[in-house]
C-alpha cells in the first residue's frame, strides 16, 4: 500500500496479471479470438490476448493480460484465477508481470 504524506487516502498499487490458456484452432489468429470470445462472453476484463506459442499442429498457448488492483501480487493472481474458475475459464497458467506505475 502506497500512502502519501498529508493525504489521509490509501492507494493500492496496480498488478498486471498474465493468464495463460490451451487452445485448440487451426492457426494462431483464432486462437486469440477463441479465447477473447470466451473472456468476453464470461463478462471479464482484460487488457491484450497474444499467442505465446505453439504446442502443436492445432494447439496454440494463448496468454490474456489482466490490470488489477491489490494490496500484493500473489492476491492479485489469486484474485484473476479464482474470477475466471468462477466463469468457468480455468487458466492453465497465471502469473504477475509486474506492478503497473
Amino acid at each position: 500500500m502506497i500512502q502519501e504524506p498529508g493525504v489521509d487516502e490509501i492507494v493500492l498499487p496496480t498488478y498486471a496479471v498474465l493468464a495463460r490458456f490451451r487452445q485448440d484452432a487451426p492457426d494462431g489468429d483464432e486462437a486469440v479470438r477463441l479465447v477473447a470470445a470466451r473472456l468476453s462472453a464470461a463478462g471479464e476484463p482484460f487488457q491484450d490476448v497474444l499467442v505465446e506459442r505453439q504446442e502443436g499442429p492445432r494447439t496454440w498457448m494463448v496468454v490474456a493480460r489482466f490490470v488489477v488492483v491489490s494490496i500484493d501480487g500473489h492476491t492479485a493472481v489469486g484474485g484473476v484465477v479464482e474470477t475466471l474458475a468462477l466463469s468457468g475459464l480455468d487458466p492453465d497458467e497465471a502469473w504477475v508481470d509486474g506492478q503497473v506505475v
